[in-house]
């Protein structure tokens, strides 16, 4: 087999150096290799910078758009009990919503988009569109995540699916248990086993605010405090079977 002949020089300083001249040498062997290579870094390169663009003008049109909205939305959602064309103010708000849904998926505004949407649909009582819309940002990493959670769960017990609204609760302790946000989980668990009359369920996580999360503001809720209380004086009325 016929061997390449290696770059003529009698003395290297590093291995490194070698190589590199061995690596020029080969290129200049074959150029087509080396014109291809370089291309292929010239493409990827103006493919990089190109798609940089694309997504920093998508999420600045997306950003305009929900600015466009985001007044009539905080009305919507913070005066809904006062508002007399709600009708009329949807039909300004869900185009818009609807449209950076369609055009901007990978944007931070399609999640809010899709929330904003869950949350009015729940205010109005459609509880099956709101736990759509919700579901499609379930695990979307947003500062609003936990609240996507709560709207789930709450719409799920609003239509009496207590084994959607369970599930869903058990994920939301499972991804909340280590910060004060456990604590709702564990409570929302609590009420939903509380409808269902399992005490012993219930009982067991209000319990588990007051032990593990003491800190936070649901421990020291008094509703819970005698749940609590009456769970516990109605286990020990309870007869004894053996």
């Amino acid at each position: 087999m016929k061997q390449l002949n290696r770059p003529i020089r009698k003395n290297y300083p590093t291995n490194f150096s070698y190589n590199v001249d061995l690596l020029f040498y080969y290129l200049k062997k074959n150029r087509l290799l080396f014109i291809i290579i370089f291309a292929i870094i010239i493409v990827s390169t103006i493919g990089i910078f190109t798609y940089s663009l694309i997504v920093q003008n998508n999420a600045k049109k997306s950003l305009i758009l929900m600015e466009s909205v985001y007044d009539n939305v905080t009305l919507y959602i913070d005066k809904y009990s006062t508002i007399n064309n709600k009708k009329e103010l949807r039909g300004n708000i869900d185009p818009v919503l609807e449209k950076i849904i369609k055009k901007y998926p990978n944007t931070l505004e399609y999640s809010r988009a899709h929330y904003y949407l869950g949350l009015m649909d729940y205010l109005d009582g459609n509880y099956e569109s709101c736990i759509t819309h919700l579901k499609k940002i379930l695990y979307k990493n947003t500062h609003f995540s936990v609240n996507v959670y709560f709207g789930l769960i709450q719409s799920y017990l609003s239509i009496n699916d207590f084994e959607n609204a369970e599930k869903y609760a058990h994920l939301m302790y499972k991804k909340f248990k280590k910060n004060n946000f456990g604590a709702l989980a564990c409570y929302l668990l609590g009420k939903i086993y509380e409808i269902q009359k399992d005490s012993q369920k219930a009982l067991e996580y209000y319990h588990k605010i007051e032990k593990d999360y003491g800190s936070s503001y649901l421990a020291m809720d008094q509703k819970i405090k005698n749940n609590i209380l009456l769970y516990e004086i109605e286990s020990k009325m309870l007869p004894n079977i053996e």
